[in-house]
């Protein structure tokens, strides 16, 4: 009778703990991240280290290039555009490819998230022009920039819709 019991407590036991172990096993198989990155290219300094979620990207140089990434659990990328010498460019950079040229001051940017990452969060971010922060923007909307002068620094960041 003793030996029944203890069979059926060590049974209980273990099916408690495989059930915890699955548990966890499940939370970390379904864990999300989600982050931003973006480096900024100056004449002056050449390429910045990468910058991530809100950090401040840059230094007092004009910003002649960027690059940005997404790194993800969730399905998409981040697809992004740069304004010099008044022009947008023709094509969308993503999956940090250099936008800009190295050459001309960069004026405006627009940055936009694609497929489950859009559905999920929306990219943020603001520059740096004659030592003032533009305001937050999102979702491929300009800053504002009057007067076309050059970006300074930049930061990026993701919030959840």
């Amino acid at each position: 009778m003793k030996l029944l019991k203890s069979k059926r407590i060590l049974a209980i036991v273990a099916l408690v703990l495989l059930i915890i172990i699955l548990g966890l096993i499940l939370i970390i198989k379904n864990r999300t991240y989600t982050n931003i990155y973006y480096r900024t290219y100056t004449k002056e300094k050449g390429w910045s280290s990468w910058k991530k979620n809100g950090k401040t990207c840059g230094n007092d140089y004009s910003i002649k290039a960027i690059q940005i990434k997404v790194k993800s659990s969730s399905t998409g990328d981040v697809f992004y555009k740069v304004k010099y010498n008044d022009t947008w460019e023709d094509n969308n950079s993503y999956s940090a490819k250099t936008a800009g040229n190295e050459k001309n001051n960069i004026n405006n940017i627009r940055a936009m998230l694609s497929m489950t990452l859009y559905r999920k969060y929306q990219v943020m971010y603001r520059v740096k022009i004659n030592n003032k922060w533009s305001d937050w923007k999102d979702n491929y909307n300009e800053i504002t920039n009057e007067d076309d002068k050059p970006i300074k620094q930049i930061e990026m960041k993701l919030e959840l819709k």
